[in-house]
């Protein structure tokens, strides 16, 4: 069954392909030290921690417990580091370990998922990949997939002039469910889909009129790095 919806990213520009890497390069600028990280202007945050290897060194390992939207106690590690990109994996109790490998110096990004979340049942895996950095045209920029035991599915999104992002997804059950999730799918499926792309775009528009226009990526980046260490709770994770 395939949904679409589409939303435009007002004051949104190019240069928004730039943030990933400079998201990257400010991590691995970072020092840690103790039970905290010391960022390049000279502050210091308890609760994100290095716990184990060097850092941004394939072997490190770090722990971070937040609050916000995600919270929880996580747990990161570099899997590769070469000069053209790095692999990290994400864990939390009771959700899906992600694995994602970031381009550096460039605007792209493939994540991976496999395992088992609590509360909906059996194992899920998918995958994602970004890329800002190719030309538009018929190639989307986004493009992912998902399976359950109950559903599978793929998603494709394209950024069209104007920052318009246009988002298609085919979605289905599988197996002798699949004639009764169909109409579940059908009468909630677009209206969720457009509900998350107008949150986002709400989000990211509210940070461009912070930031002003046209978009400097660096206080992009920074906004955005912000905004992650504000969810960070100076917790000491070692005694």
């Amino acid at each position: 069954m395939r949904i679409k919806s589409a939303v435009t990213l007002l004051g949104v520009d190019d240069s928004i392909a730039q943030v990933v890497p400079l998201l990257v390069k400010r991590w691995q600028e970072s020092v840690f030290d103790d039970d905290g990280v010391v960022l390049v202007d000279g502050r210091r945050r308890e609760g994100l921690a290095l716990v184990a290897g060097e850092h941004a060194k394939p072997g490190a390992r770090y722990e971070v417990v937040t609050a916000g939207e995600r919270p929880g106690h996580y747990v990161a590690e570099v899997l590769a580091d070469s000069p053209g990109e790095v692999r990290v994996r994400v864990e939390q109790a009771d959700d899906v370990p992600i694995e994602a490998t970031v381009a550096k110096g460039a605007a792209k990004v493939d994540a991976t998922f496999d395992g088992s979340v609590e509360g909906i049942g059996g194992a899920v895996r998918g995958t994602v990949a970004l890329d800002l950095d190719g030309p538009r045209g018929a190639e989307p920029q986004v493009v992912g997939s998902i399976e359950h035991d109950r559903v599978v599915g793929d998603v494709r999104a394209w950024v069209r002039p104007g920052w318009t992002v246009d988002v298609e997804a085919d979605v289905r059950g599988k197996g002798l469910l699949r004639p009764l999730v169909a109409p579940v799918l059908w009468l909630r499926g677009k209206r969720t889909l457009t509900k998350i792309l107008e949150k986002r775009a709400a989000e990211i528009q509210a940070l461009t009129e912070r930031l002003g226009s046209p978009l400097d990526p660096g206080l992009v980046a920074d906004k955005i790095a912000d905004d992650f260490l504000a969810d960070v709770v100076p917790y000491k994770l070692r005694t």
